[in-house]
C-alpha cells in the first residue's frame, strides 16, 4: 500500500473514533430516560377529569334497583326523643299519611312510603309549608312544575296544590305538604325517563332509565339551595 495513503487512513480513523464514541454517549442518557419513562407508573392525563359521572343516558341493566339521588345527605336520622313534641304540621302529616287513600299503582305506593319514611324521622320538618302558608321553596318548585312542558313533560300531569293561606289549620297545611311531595316525586321520576317502562314496549329492549330512590330525592331537594334548579337538574344531560 502507498505509504501516504496508509497514513491518511490512520488519521481519518483516529478522528472518527472519538466522534462515534461521543454520539454513543449522547444516545445513552436518552435511551435511559426513555426506559425510565416506560417503567415509571403512568400519571393521570390532565386533559381527562379525575372523576367522571356515569352517563345518565346509559341506563343500568334491566331489573337494577334505583340509585340514590345526587345531593342526598348520607346520614342516619337521630334517635327520636319520646318526650319531644313534633311540629304541629309534621304531626298532622303523619296522621294524614297513616290514613292516606290506597295507591293506584306500585309507583304511587312507593312515593307514599317514601313520604312516610321522610316525615317519620325524629328531626323531620315541613318542606313546603309553614305556619305562614307556602314556603319560598314550595313557590319555586311550583314554578318548575308549571314549566314541565319546556322539558317535554306535561305540566297537567302534576297535581300541584294551591298555596295554603297563612291562617290555614295544620291539617290543611299537611295536605298541601303531602300533595306537593307527591308532585315532586312524580316529576323527578318522569325527568329521569320513568314515564314508561321500555321493556314493556318491546321484548328487544332490555335496558331501563336510571331512576333515583324517592326517599333520596326528598332528602336532596329539601336541603338544596335552589329547589327548582335541583328538580330541573334531574333531567339527563
Amino acid at each position: 500500500m502507498n505509504t501516504r495513503l496508509f497514513v491518511a487512513l490512520l488519521v481519518a480513523t483516529a478522528c472518527a473514533v472519538p466522534a462515534i464514541a461521543q454520539d454513543r454517549q449522547a444516545a445513552v442518557p436518552e435511551a435511559a430516560e426513555d426506559a425510565a419513562a416506560a417503567a415509571a407508573p403512568k400519571g393521570r392525563d390532565e386533559t381527562v377529569p379525575a372523576s367522571v359521572e356515569p352517563d345518565p343516558l346509559t341506563p343500568p341493566p334491566a331489573g337494577s334497583a334505583p340509585v340514590a339521588a345526587p345531593g342526598a345527605p348520607a346520614k342516619a336520622p337521630p334517635a327520636a326523643d319520646p318526650t319531644a313534641q313534633p311540629d304541629p304540621i309534621i304531626a298532622a302529616v303523619r296522621t294524614a299519611l297513616a290514613a292516606w287513600p290506597q295507591a293506584r299503582d306500585q309507583v304511587e305506593r312507593a312515593h307514599v312510603e317514601a313520604l312516610r319514611t321522610h316525615y317519620s324521622a325524629a328531626d323531620a320538618t315541613p318542606v313546603w309549608t309553614s305556619s305562614k302558608g307556602a314556603t319560598d321553596r314550595a313557590i319555586a318548585v311550583a314554578g318548575a312544575l308549571q314549566r314541565a312542558d319546556d322539558w317535554g313533560l306535561e305540566a297537567t300531569a302534576y297535581n300541584v296544590p294551591a298555596a295554603p293561606a297563612s291562617s290555614a289549620a295544620p291539617a290543611a297545611l299537611a295536605d298541601a305538604e303531602i300533595r306537593m311531595g307527591l308532585a315532586v316525586l312524580a316529576y323527578a321520576r318522569h325527568a329521569r325517563g320513568g314515564r314508561i317502562d321500555p321493556p314493556a314496549l318491546s321484548a328487544m329492549i332490555d335496558m331501563r332509565p336510571r331512576l333515583y330512590e324517592p326517599a333520596s330525592v326528598l332528602a336532596a331537594i329539601a336541603s338544596a339551595p335552589a329547589a327548582d334548579s335541583y328538580l330541573e337538574g334531574l333531567h339527563p344531560r
